[in-house]
């Protein structure tokens, strides 16, 4: 395999890059990312599976015009995700599109997903945003452009690191840092990373996941319906923290707006 030769290649040169852990997955995944007959099926449990949003639209395969090397779907009217001048054109609020920190909690979690002393570079890469950002708390501390490029500086750097911790953390982490790096271009290019959607969005997927999770272990109803509870609880508070950051960014808003007003 040519991407086996060359990361060996590259691992002789560079001790430090240890990539082996990408081939031995893209072996894995390549014949099914290859397969378009099981993407197709894919699509369709997708489909089964996020049937309760009316907002989505998954098109339908058409199994009798597909193959393992062509997928035929039907053709749907719309734009890209990331069109921000489509989503203007037909009045789609681009922060619905892309829809706090115990500093304790970051170090004891990264911990437990495998990233060990590497938990400040796996908070970083988790939230695309500065260790200094992470340790203030990213609520607090806006998105700049010199902070966008201290990032870019550092992922340089610690590239070796970073190396290391992708080769630690389990591999279903992996996709959800792809699915996290996915929804962060689609905020950066709808220009909303300021509102936390996609942060907001993925912790409520989370709650839902450790609650549905606890309640298939739990034994009685009683903790069935504790787990129930502080599930809701958890929701709540999201959707008041939503609210709020809603609330600062209307305030600020006006307050521009009367700065602007008066100046002129």
């Amino acid at each position: 395999m040519v991407m086996e030769a060359l990361v060996k290649a590259v691992h002789w040169l560079f001790p430090d890059f240890a990539f082996m852990w990408l081939v031995e997955e893209a072996k894995k995944n390549m014949p099914l990312e290859l397969d378009f007959l099981n993407e197709g099926h894919n699509a369709e449990r997708v489909a089964s599976l996020l049937s309760h949003f009316p907002f989505l639209k998954v098109p339908m395969i058409h199994w009798d015009l597909s193959t393992k090397r062509i997928l035929t779907m039907e053709f749907v009217e719309g734009g890209q995700v990331d069109d921000r001048d489509y989503m203007k054109k037909h009045n789609i609020d681009v922060n619905k599109i892309s829809e706090n920190l115990d500093m304790s909690g970051v170090e004891r979690y990264s911990r437990r997903l495998g990233a060990g002393d590497l938990f400040p570079l796996f908070a970083c890469v988790l939230t695309a945003r500065s260790w200094n950002a992470v340790n203030s708390g990213i609520s607090s501390a806006p998105v700049t452009q010199a902070e966008d490029v201290e990032i870019r500086t550092n992922a340089a750097r610690y590239l070796p690191q970073i190396s290391d911790l992708l080769n630690r953390v389990p591999r279903q982490m992996l996709l959800l840092l792809k699915t996290n790096d996915l929804l962060r271009g689609i905020e950066t290019t709808l220009q909303t990373r300021a509102s936390s959607s996609s942060f907001i969005n993925m912790s409520r997927c989370c709650v839902r996941a450790v609650a549905r999770h606890k309640r298939s272990k739990a034994r009685s109803r009683s903790r069935r319906l504790q787990i129930t509870l502080t599930e809701s609880l958890s929701l709540w508070k999201l959707s008041v923290y939503e609210l709020l950051l809603w609330f600062r960014g209307s305030m600020m808003n006006r307050w521009l707006a009367a700065i602007l007003a008066f100046l002129h």
